[in-house]
């Protein structure tokens, strides 16, 4: 028994330093000028003390160098958007994804995406702006944004544009969504698609804005981008997250916030909860 007691401290021991020295590296993506580290570090320290191990937290200059991070497993815990998951390889299994944000029961989603005309083109159907496209300078926000190009670039497939590239006189990107509409406003562009949540807030602050553009198709709801798990972490830490994500509405409402606060689309939202990818596969 005296034999027997040594070995089982040192294995204890030894399990505990194993669980302290590992390191989980929560990772991000930045959009305009925010990295989005703030947001994402209250997150990153409430993993930290709940699952016993250390954080880090670091921001990808874009989608694409995210993804190309996370093709390299850089990073452990990912906050990406739609886009970005819909970009990665299908075939790829060094990550999945774990959790989203819900919607708060009884809010409406503000995360749809909107074109919009110059008010003096008089154009008022995604059929009339492929009749004239070839003529018009189209503004886009990101090449790496969901309701900033990738869900405009489908709303405008459904009129066979399937390459507006080609069909428009140039294909612009701002990098900010709210200075996507600006520009449409100033005349400076002819066409603008953004997140639809810049033109109600733009809307309410002044009105006079219906009478300088057109919208003229808004997508339906688009799901909230996931949060991805690399799948060769010790299934332990992995339940830990899990568990962690979907509680952190309850006992760290103020990491919860501060992630929210990084995404306007995310602000209606009140949880985390479990996610496949069958939901982003509609």
């Amino acid at each position: 028994m005296r034999l027997l007691l040594p070995l089982l401290f040192v294995s204890a021991v030894s399990g505990q330093m194993t669980l302290a020295q590992t390191s989980l590296q929560v990772a991000t993506y930045q959009y305009a000028t925010n990295n989005r580290l703030t947001n994402i570090k209250p997150l990153a320290d409430h993993l930290a003390v709940s699952c016993g191990c250390q954080t880090t937290v670091k921001s990808y200059e874009s989608v694409n160098a995210m993804l190309n991070g996370m093709q390299a497993n850089e990073s452990d815990l990912v906050l990406m958007n739609t886009f970005g998951y819909l970009l990665l390889d299908p075939t790829q299994k060094n990550y999945r994804p774990l959790a989203a944000l819900q919607l708060a029961e009884g809010k409406t989603s503000t995360y749809q995406s909107t074109i919009v005309v110059r008010k003096s083109l008089n154009i008022n159907t995604l059929e009339e702006l492929k009749q004239r496209a070839a003529g018009l300078h189209l503004l886009l926000v990101n090449s790496g944004s969901t309701s900033g190009n990738l869900v405009p670039r489908l709303g405008l497939a459904t009129v066979e544009i399937n390459n507006a590239d080609q069909a428009f006189k140039s294909v612009t990107y701002s990098k900010n969504h709210a200075k996507t509409l600006q520009e449409i406003i100033d005349e400076h562009y002819d066409v603008g698609a953004f997140g639809s949540e810049e033109y109600t807030k733009a809307l309410a602050k002044d009105r006079s804005i219906s009478k300088k553009v057109n919208v003229i198709w808004t997508s339906s709801d688009i799901p909230l981008g996931p949060v991805m798990i690399k799948t060769s972490l010790d299934k332990k830490i992995q339940q830990c997250i899990k568990k962690v994500l979907l509680a952190l509405h309850l006992n760290n409402k103020t990491a919860l916030e501060s992630v929210k606060a990084g995404w306007t689309e995310a602000i209606p939202a009140d949880r985390y909860v479990l996610i496949a990818d069958q939901a982003y596969q509609q």
